[in-house]
């Protein structure tokens, strides 16, 4: 009797202790926790290297012999990456470190990335810009930004846009090869580096007056950030460069810190304590520890999309438009296109689609392809266009299915053209000591041979080619954008446009990228918010494809004089296609069959 209650008494004990323990674990958390947990997020982005629309348009073979394979990045997964961040209900900065000078954005994306930095100011957020060496592209990104920090010994190279063409002629000369041109319109850009060796005085105008155009977006976005008048804007542009001081002093900037990395530098303006967070885009590497695992993702080609309910697909399409069968990295080509599109019209889950566009154009006869199969998934299902920095010539020609075109205000675009070139090889082979002898019937069959002069009636041929050619590119443009024929020769006969000088023309018909035309898509399609999937396509090859295509160049140019191969190399976008064309007038010892091209001009650059 007298052990029962000492038992019972230590089991209360034990009771009230746990009691007492439950208790405390209801508290309230003291107030040093308290404040730990309310600390407002720091978002830290940097933003460094190229980032593309479609990843494999720039490989870099250097990235892969140093192990591995992470450039180009995602542009849209940078984007995504940015939107999380705007939708996730949280307090708090983004801050983007500006301070690389290997940054590389085309001008279309910066306005999409605008758009989004919108969307995380409009989501309770501020933001801050951190620059060292800054360029125009740094800039422009740090102006959309609430608050630009920049390094007291730092420099601002704030300057408009400029274009570079390589023109080709004296390079042709100095190997022997002449080029006959057949074109339309005196405004075709595409043939002068092939016929001249500098620029017409009525294209470089044309190409001013385009290029301010483009302009008038870059002086928009400061004068509308540092609250600056548009003239002074103008002004500080023609002074172009900045030492740190300078551009405090010019309201270019907010606040000058000593040279650190650009956390400590926003720390020291902001002495709070935050809670850092990095948003990272994952990084495509691979891995070279198991060789098996190596060769089998070599050797893969590109999964393909599965879509499990009802889902928008964005088609890119970038690189310049070739005929053939097989895929070919960095370029457009006619048959898989084809063959995607047909795919895509066929799948019961695919409920719409908007054809992303980065061409300069190429084969007027891939390009027709290309469109028809456009044209018929446009008959079944909508469609929308959205062009990125460039859809021109041939890039434009894809786009006439009467669908709506949305295009960015520094896109270039235009250029309804068309042309065609031979390659007489005569001085080339005669001064390396080759002769050639024909034996023919009659004048006939020697009549497209590339080492001796086209004759008036193989180009009177080829005239006629191109003409119809281009009058099927006017019929197109003509039955899609509703523009009377008289009036598209004006503004025809390979003249390239601004984005915002093809809304004014008719050419295009909203300005805006992706993301509208997403929603434009979705409204046309009946799809309601959160209920559908966004899928883009095609995936990127495989590394083996692109380390081929990487080596393509070299090949192309092997046994051409040293000075000549290292030009040529030098500028790889502009000189691939000059170098097939050079190759396609070898193949076979005779001209192939007269091609045309609906290209924009060769190694035109905007920066």
């Amino acid at each position: 009797m007298n052990g029962t209650p000492l038992s019972l008494t230590r089991t209360g004990l034990l009771a009230g202790a746990g009691l007492f323990l439950l208790t405390l674990a209801a508290l309230p958390a003291p107030a040093q926790e308290k404040k730990a947990a309310a600390k407002p997020n720091l978002y830290y982005l940097k933003l460094a290297g190229p980032y593309a629309d479609l990843p494999e348009s720039g490989f870099d073979l250097t990235s892969l012999l140093g192990g591995g394979m992470d450039k180009p990045k995602g542009f849209f997964d940078l984007l995504s990456k940015l939107e999380e961040c705007a939708r996730d209900g949280k307090e708090g900065w983004v801050l983007v470190d500006l301070s690389s000078p290997s940054l590389s954005l085309n001008m279309a994306q910066l306005d999409e990335l605008e758009r989004v930095f919108g969307k995380i100011r409009a989501g309770g957020k501020k933001t801050a810009a951190w620059l060292t060496a800054a360029g125009t592209i740094q800039y422009q990104v740090a102006c959309m930004c609430d608050k630009i920090l920049m390094a007291d010994m730092g420099l601002l190279d704030f300057k408009a846009p400029s274009m570079e063409v390589l023109f080709y002629k004296d390079v042709l000369n100095l190997l022997g090869i002449e080029a006959v041109a057949v074109r339309c319109g005196e405004f075709k850009g595409a043939v002068e580096p092939f016929v001249r060796s500098s620029m017409s005085a009525h294209l470089k105008a044309h190409y001013k007056a385009m290029l301010a155009s483009i302009n008038e977006d870059l002086v928009r976005r400061v004068s509308k950030a540092r609250k600056l008048p548009w003239d002074k804007v103008r002004k500080l542009q023609a002074r172009r460069v900045f030492r740190a001081p300078q551009a405090l002093a010019a309201g270019l900037v907010d606040q000058l810190t000593s040279w650190n990395d650009a956390l400590a530098a926003f720390k020291r303006s902001r002495p709070e304590d935050f809670h850092v967070k990095t948003l990272a885009l994952k990084k495509k590497t691979l891995d070279f520890s198991n060789p098996f695992t190596l060769f089998a993702k070599l050797f893969s080609g590109p999964k393909k999309k599965k879509f499990r309910r009802d889902t928008l697909v964005v088609l890119q399409l970038s690189g310049t438009i070739v005929d053939g069968e097989k895929d070919q990295p960095g370029s457009i080509v006619a048959g898989p296109v084809a063959r995607l599109v047909s795919r895509l019209e066929k799948n019961p889950k695919v409920k719409g689609v908007v054809v992303r566009i980065n061409s300069p154009g190429g084969s007027a006869t891939a390009s027709e392809r290309i469109l028809l199969a456009l044209k018929k998934l446009a008959r079944t299902k909508p469609v929308v266009i959205s062009m990125g920095s460039m859809a021109a010539s041939g890039g434009y020609y894809i786009t006439c299915i009467g669908s709506t075109i949305y295009a960015e205000p520094t896109t270039i675009t235009g250029s309804i053209g068309v042309f065609g070139l031979l390659m007489n090889l005569r001085a080339l082979v005669n001064r390396v000591g080759l002769h050639f002898e024909e034996v023919t019937l009659d004048d006939s069959a020697s009549m497209e041979s590339p080492f001796k002069e086209p004759s008036p009636e193989y180009l009177s041929f080829l005239k006629e080619f191109v003409d119809s050619t281009y009058d099927r590119f006017l019929s197109h443009v003509t039955l899609s954008r509703r523009i009377p024929r008289k009036r598209l020769l004006k503004i025809a006969g390979g003249r390239v446009w601004s984005g915002a000088q093809a809304l004014g023309l008719g050419l295009v018909d909203r300005i805006g990228g992706v993301d509208a035309a997403l929603a434009d898509l979705a409204a046309r399609a009946g799809l309601e918010k959160g209920k559908y999937d966004v899928v883009s396509l095609p995936t990127p090859r495989n590394p083996l494809s692109l380390l081929a295509e990487g080596l393509q160049a070299e090949s192309l140019a092997e046994g051409l004089p040293g000075p000549v191969k290292a030009f040529l190399l030098g500028r790889r976008d502009a000189a691939a296609t000059l170098l097939r064309m050079i190759r396609e007038s070898l193949r076979g010892g005779s001209r192939p069959v007269p091609r045309v091209w609906a290209l924009a001009p060769l190694g035109i650059r905007v920066r």
